[in-house]
Formats: structure tokens, C-alpha cells, sequence
């Protein structure tokens, strides 16, 4: 899906690029790679957030021209990254595809001067020996614009696997097993739904759910009379059926602390995640839900978590509001770069918080 338009890396190119452009300033754009933070008063800090493997030429150049007198972190917003992504469908090399573009897996591990990660064993992907925090982009959700007002839950539980191709208008099977349906691991959700949803005479739990994203794919035996299916929903209308539901089901691997989890438990949605997910396991804790393994294990699973959902015992959104939003994850931001960074960053005057400005409300 992604690919680099050139091999950049090579050190005979490094080493003109750098000479050429280290002492210039090239100015950071808030795309899909580079993340400027601020903070609270609104003003720019000298720190650079890296979330994606560079694609492109200048992608690379930004960093070089910036590294000098920039804090430059990177941030694991993007499945495995700085591991190399598995999903087959990115287009790297892999084992299982020997035709990709080259990964530059070292570089990744060591070229920035710090981590915010999502990783239950961060040494695997990067040199821990820098400074290193859990944090991650779903921690700064905005849950004063995601406030419920469903008094009576439609759904109990929604599970949300869009197609990459979101105009399709009348899919089928054939666009199934797509790029979302490694990153959402559907393989895993369609063993999980007949126990979700299938009958107690078949051993399932009879839950009533909503699948966002996956009309018209085959579906397993049994599930059909509990599951609704949908095509692509837009942001406002995926935060009603959240709103609706009662628990957010992610059985996601490929992931990196996927925002629809936060933005879910906003509208008090308990959670059932992979506890193999790349990121967003924490979410998880004894206030907010459960985490399961694979079809082997979610019944016993649901049968300690749905009665405790049943009875409203799960408080997820009052868990947010505690722990996590953009004034309390910005404070352990500016914690994490004061502790660290102190003498290299630049701020004009004091300020509460470093405001992360791609999570929009």
C-alpha cells in the first residue's frame, strides 16, 4: 500500500543531503509523518513527532534538515513501527514477501532521541537506553466532545473493520481481505462472532452486535440473526453507534493503540481486547473491561466481563477523565520532555501542558 519512491538511506547520499541542508530549516507540515507539538498557550515547540516510516525523498531531508535544533521523537502510531509493519498488503519486505521495499529496521531503532510508544516490551522495537514513555496518540482523546446521551443501549457490543476502500457502494468477498482486515485481524473476528452472537443451544452468548464496515463479506454460520451489518460510517455517525453500544469488541494485532478504543470508552463503551494487540492493551484494566487471547478463550472471558457489563460496573469514560484527555496526557508529556530534554527545548514562556494537535474532537 505504501512504498518508498527512492532508497535514501544509502550513506553516500546521507552524507549530501546533510551537508547540504543541516544548517537550513525546512518547515515541518502536520501530514501523515511529522507531528509539531505546542503548547498550551498555542505557541510551537522545538519538538517533532516521527509516526510512520518516511516514503519519500523529502520525508527524510525534513528530518535531516531539523535533527539539529529539534527534538525529534518517534511516536508508535503505525502498527508495529518502528518495527516493520506485517500487514502484507503495506508492500515491505517480509518473510512471506520477498518482492516488498527494503525496511531500514536499524535506522528505525536508533535515529531519533526518544520514544513515546505503546509497546508491553519496548526493547524489542527501539534502543531503550534513550528516553522512553507510554504514550500514545488514542491517550489524548477529547472526551468533552464525546459526551453520551443514549440512556438505553441499541447494541451490546460494536466491532468496527471499515473497508479500506470506503466508496465502495455494493462490495462482496472479494474485497474483503483487504489492508483492514489484516490491520483489524477479521480472521480472528469471524471465529470470535459465532460465540459473540450465536445462540446458548449453540454455545454462544447471544449478544446482539453491530459490525461497521464489512457488508457484505461472508459471514460465519449462526451470527445472523444478532449481528447488523453496515458499510462505511462517517465519524459522526460511527460516534452514535458507539454511543449505542454497550462494549467495543478489538480483536485487532496489527495495531497500534487504535483511537476508536478511547473514543468509544467516552461513551462509556466497556472494552474486550487481543491482548497480543501491538498497542492499546492498558485500556484495559478491572474499571474499564477484559482482555482475551483468541476464540480459545473469549467464552470464559465474556462470561466473568458480560454480567459485569450488564450491570453497568465497567466506568470506562470516568476512567478517561482520570487518566487520560489532552490536559492530563499533555502534562505527562511536558513531565516526559522536562525530565529528558530540559536543556534543549525551547518555549517562550511557562506553559501547563504540550497540547497534541492531530486528535480532532
Amino acid at each position: 500500500m505504501y512504498k518508498n519512491s527512492k532508497l535514501v538511506y544509502k550513506d553516500k547520499e546521507l552524507s549530501i543531503i546533510t551537508s547540504d541542508i543541516i544548517e537550513g530549516y525546512i518547515d515541518v507540515p502536520l501530514d501523515s509523518h511529522f507531528i509539531p507539538l505546542y503548547d498550551s498557550n498555542g505557541k510551537k515547540l522545538n519538538v517533532i513527532l516521527v509516526c510512520r516510516p518516511f516514503e519519500q525523498d523529502n520525508q527524510y531531508k525534513i528530518f535531516c534538515a531539523n535533527r539539529h535544533d529539534h527534538i525529534i521523537l518517534g511516536i508508535s502510531s503505525y502498527q508495529e513501527f518502528p518495527g516493520i509493519p506485517e500487514n502484507p498488503n503495506d508492500g515491505w519486505k517480509l518473510p512471506t514477501n520477498s518482492s516488498g521495499n527494503q525496511y531500514y529496521l536499524n535506522m528505525y531503532r536508533t535515529m531519533f532521541d526518544g520514544w513515546l510508544h505503546c509497546f508491553k516490551d519496548p526493547t524489542k522495537y527501539f534502543d531503550t537506553s534513550k528516553p522512553h514513555a507510554l504514550i500514545s496518540e488514542s491517550d489524548f482523546v477529547r472526551y468533552d466532545g464525546h459526551i453520551p446521551k443514549e440512556e438505553n443501549k441499541k447494541y451490546d457490543f460494536v466491532y468496527v473493520c471499515t473497508r479500506t476502500d470506503w466508496s465502495l457502494k455494493d462490495p462482496d468477498e472479494s474485497s474483503c481481505w483487504d489492508w483492514t482486515a489484516q490491520n483489524k485481524n477479521w480472521e480472528l473476528a469471524k471465529k470470535c462472532l459465532p460465540i459473540l452472537c450465536g445462540s446458548k443451544e449453540s454455545g454462544g452468548m447471544n449478544l446482539k452486535g453491530i459490525l461497521v464496515g464489512r457488508k457484505g463479506c461472508d459471514m460465519p454460520e449462526g451470527v445472523e440473526k444478532n449481528l447488523e451489518l453496515t458499510l462505511h460510517k462517517d465519524y459522526n455517525e460511527l460516534m452514535k453507534v458507539f454511543d449505542q453500544s454497550k462494549f467495543i469488541f478489538i480483536p485487532n494485532l496489527h495495531d497500534a493503540s487504535p483511537r476508536i478504543i478511547t473514543e468509544a470508552m467516552c461513551y462509556n463503551c466497556a472494552v474486550l481486547i487481543n491482548t497480543n494487540i501491538v498497542g492499546g492493551w492498558k485500556y484495559a484494566t478491572e474499571e474499564t473491561g477484559k482482555l482475551f487471547n483468541d476464540e480459545t478463550d473469549i467464552k470464559e472471558v465474556l462470561e466473568s466481563f458480560w454480567p459485569k457489563v450488564e450491570k453497568g460496573e465497567y466506568k470506562p469514560r470516568q476512567h478517561i477523565i482520570e487518566n487520560y484527555g489532552p490536559i492530563n496526557s499533555g502534562k505527562k508529556l511536558k513531565k516526559f520532555l522536562m525530565d529528558n530534554f530540559k536543556e534543549k527545548l525551547k518555549y517562550e514562556k511557562e506553559f501547563e501542558y504540550v497540547h497534541y494537535p492531530r486528535w480532532k474532537p
